[in-house]
């Protein structure tokens, strides 16, 4: 039993370093939803074009693959600019669908030319570091200095928007864009700044993620999806929720967890649950929906089929039987309502009869006139 906890600690343990990689991806996601309120569908292709950065300067330069990360960022903030005021700028401000048809655009642009350049084969990058053993088990040496420098770049980044004044404007236009504007914030130049600072951690997202797995042009849509769960579990533009709801969430898609738990994976890797009523009062509750399955429809007019249930019932014109095999019989006839029994209290009229007046006022009003 004691070895099985130190194997599922450790397992834990792992999860939390890989998590806070993919938390700094949705990072950058949360930062440009909550600031300019654009669900960025590139999302996806830019982390694969961090993924690339590293295969460039690794593989082709001979550089190391650690130094990838600086180019990375400054890149991916540059060409986030790029982006903005290509795609997005005009979408400012517009539905949310106009903001997701324009990065669904960019998304398939990048994945077109990725595609046109690189194929759509396998690649990877070798990274040694050496590793850390516990009890038994071996942390490997990128996990851990993967962790390590995304927990230093959110850092960074909680600095960057607390500290200096550029940070200061950022969480100004995030709050009240038209304050921000009549307080002399250029709203537009610090948009654009966001923007690529949100695409520079999604850049360099995918450069960490390069270092522990196997990419390909495509890869991107899986980490996509991850990065939107992430947001909502950590808080809609809120980075570090984002960061610390991905370490805590990724612990829970390891196997030697699910296996401790008792509990079946989804195919997204979460834990599943057992809706079925294991419970006597569970097993009652559905029986009585079965042998609610075996009465009759209800009742509608004469003449006419019932197909359906409740308030989604069809009718239709019919002399067949209905859809179960039972003839409907008419209701009850309503009472007349317009021409009410004799037992039945009369109403009395809502217009005062006003009486003529008498001779003796008829010449009072003719004198005053």
């Amino acid at each position: 039993m004691a070895v099985n906890m130190i194997g599922i600690l450790a397992s834990v343990i792992d999860g939390i370093l890989i998590g806070s990689v993919y938390g700094l991806a949705a990072m950058g996601l949360t930062l440009i939803w909550g600031v300019m309120n654009v669900i960025n569908l590139a999302h996806g292709a830019i982390i694969v074009l961090g993924m690339f950065m590293l295969y460039l300067i690794a593989s082709t330069l001979g550089l190391p693959a650690y130094s990838a990360v600086p180019v990375t960022i400054v890149f991916g903030f540059v060409f986030g600019i790029g982006l903005y005021w290509i795609g997005v700028h005009r979408m400012i401000g517009r539905p949310e669908l106009m903001s997701l048809l324009s990065t669904f655009a960019l998304n398939m642009v990048l994945i077109g030319l990725g595609t046109a350049w690189w194929t759509t084969s396998p690649y990877n990058v070798p990274v040694e570091v050496p590793g850390v053993t516990w009890r038994g088990y071996t942390f490997t040496g990128t996990h851990i200095t993967a962790a390590l420098l995304a927990v230093v770049i959110a850092g960074l980044l909680y600095l960057l928007l607390y500290r200096p004044r550029i940070g200061k404007a950022i969480r100004a236009v995030a709050t009240n864009p038209e304050a921000a504007e009549l307080c002399g914030i250029p709203t537009k130049q610090v948009l654009a700044m966001a923007f690529g600072l949100g695409v520079a951690l999604a850049g360099v997202s995918g450069t960490l993620i390069a270092t522990l797995f196997p990419f390909t042009v495509l890869s991107g849509e899986a980490y996509q999806l991850k990065s939107f769960v992430v947001t909502v579990l950590g808080g809609l533009g809120n980075p570090a929720g984002a960061l610390l709801g991905r370490g805590a969430a990724d612990p829970l898609q390891r196997p030697s967890v699910h296996a401790a738990l008792g509990v079946e994976p989804h195919e997204s890797g979460l834990p599943a649950v057992d809706d079925r009523a294991d419970s006597l009062d569970g097993q009652r509750r559905l029986g009585d929906i079965r042998a609610q399955d075996d009465l009759p429809p209800p009742a509608g007019p004469e003449g006419l089929v019932l197909f359906g249930r409740g308030e989604r019932a069809v009718q239709r014109q019919d002399d067949r039987p209905g859809l179960l095999g039972h003839r409907l019989q008419p209701p009850p006839r309503p009472p007349d309502l317009a021409h009410p029994r004799q037992e039945d209290e009369q109403v009395a009229p809502l217009v005062r009869v006003v009486e003529p007046l008498p001779d003796q006022g008829r010449q009072r009003l003719r004198a005053r006139r």
